[in-house]
């Protein structure tokens, strides 16, 4: 069983903690898209592109504030990666292979970013969210 219909349950919670914490796009990858994801047992492993912080928050709080609040809301470790901040190819790869979008923000910047993706040949699921990246 993959960790998508325990995600899917904190949907609206989970938007709102991307509004909160200024993320443009957030994605589901690893164990947690697969059969091998095991409730109780296995992390979820997210990969974000984050907006300027909001205002009165800095890039710390910003990012760890909300892997915080992730963890609370789902009752596990979450190991969150920062999308600009990857260089590994094999992890770009893994990820561009095996994402699931959970998460797109409302906005022309990120509409543009949206544009330039829907081009490549990487599929791109959005499962819940505010706005679909197809």
């Amino acid at each position: 069983m993959s960790a998508l219909p325990l995600i899917e349950r904190h949907h609206s919670e989970l938007v709102r903690l991307c509004d909160k914490y200024g993320v443009r796009r957030l994605q589901l990858f690893g164990s947690g898209v697969g059969e091998q994801w095991r409730e109780g047992q296995s992390d979820r492993d997210l990969v974000a592109d984050f907006a300027p912080p909001p205002e009165g928050m800095n890039g710390f709080r910003q990012m760890f504030g909300f892997v915080v609040e992730l963890e609370a809301m789902f009752g596990c470790r979450v190991d969150l990666l920062e999308a600009a901040a990857i260089r590994k190819e094999s992890l770009l790869t893994a990820i561009a292979t095996s994402a699931v979008e959970l998460y797109a923000a409302k906005s022309r910047a990120y509409s543009e970013v949206a544009n330039l993706t829907e081009s490549s040949s990487t599929p791109h699921h959005m499962i819940m969210g505010a706005w679909p990246v197809r």
